[in-house]
């Protein structure tokens, strides 16, 4: 590589490696980008993570409704084969097997409910006064109709969700709520039950504040320990890296009355 002159004759020398890149920034700043950048990757892997948190409990609670609808479903299946075999007849079979799905819960306050084809609703537990209404004008505070939606489902492929804004056991407001619906043919019945999206949001973030608080905590304790490490090897040093590289760059061209910082 060739090398130049300065109109006095002293050889130019290149820029010194640590003005590169970061120009005259001092080691300091280099690190506190350095905590930025760790910083930014933290949040965004905290957030990655807690996505994928939301997303394994959200199908791990759909599994868990569709299994029960399904357990439900075996009920229906029972009561009928007691009305196929001639020991009841269809209207005390059905209503034993109404009786003993309106008492069933599982996670807690959820539960089932059965509607019919109309659709006209045949069993709720937490809103008898429903039970024998028409449905089909039925709509959640989105507007979705959602009892029609159900029954679209069974027709087209037998069982599926549905999400909709429906009211918890007790409250006024809708929130959002995921359902899973499954025809009983040999009655043209609907059965389904559903999950509260609240609940899990809630146990999804809750986890996520615990993981965002270690990542600041462990930030912290390497920004500590990172200036303590900086400060002490400066102080070995006499001074800055890049100062000092500035330092020998000048004296090596001649400049021999260039100013040396004081030790911080």
């Amino acid at each position: 590589m060739t090398r130049r002159q300065d109109p006095a004759g002293h050889i130019a020398h290149p820029p010194h490696p640590a003005a590169g890149r970061f120009g005259p920034w001092s080691i300091r700043q280099r690190l506190a980008c350095l905590g930025a950048i760790s910083l930014l990757l933290l949040a965004g892997l905290t957030g990655w993570f807690t996505w994928q948190q939301y997303l394994t409990a959200l199908e791990g609670r759909r599994i868990a409704i569709r299994q029960n609808v399904e357990t439900a479903l075996s009920v229906l299946r029972w009561a009928q084969g007691l009305e196929a075999q001639g020991t009841l007849p269809r209207s005390q079979a059905q209503a034993l097997a109404v009786q003993a799905i309106k008492g069933a819960r599982y996670a807690g306050d959820e539960y089932f409910w059965i509607n019919d084809m109309g659709p006209r609703m045949v069993m709720h537990p937490f809103k008898p006064a429903l039970d024998g209404k028409d449905l089909s004008a039925v709509t959640d505070p989105s507007g979705k109709p959602l009892f029609m939606q159900f029954v679209e489902v069974v027709r087209r492929q037998g069982a599926g969700y549905v999400d909709y804004l429906w009211p918890k056991p007790g409250q006024d407001d809708a929130v959002e709520k995921v359902y899973y619906v499954a025809g009983f043919q040999p009655w043209g019945w609907v059965i389904g039950s559903g999950l509260y999206m609240d609940d899990v949001v809630a146990a999804v973030r809750s986890t996520a504040l615990q993981g965002l608080a270690w990542c600041i905590a462990i930030l912290v304790l390497f920004g500590t320990v990172a200036a303590y490490v900086v400060r002490s090897v400066l102080r070995q040093l006499g001074g800055d890296l890049a100062q000092a590289a500035q330092v020998v760059s000048e004296v090596s061209q001649g400049h021999l009355d260039v100013h040396i910082p004081a030790a911080p």
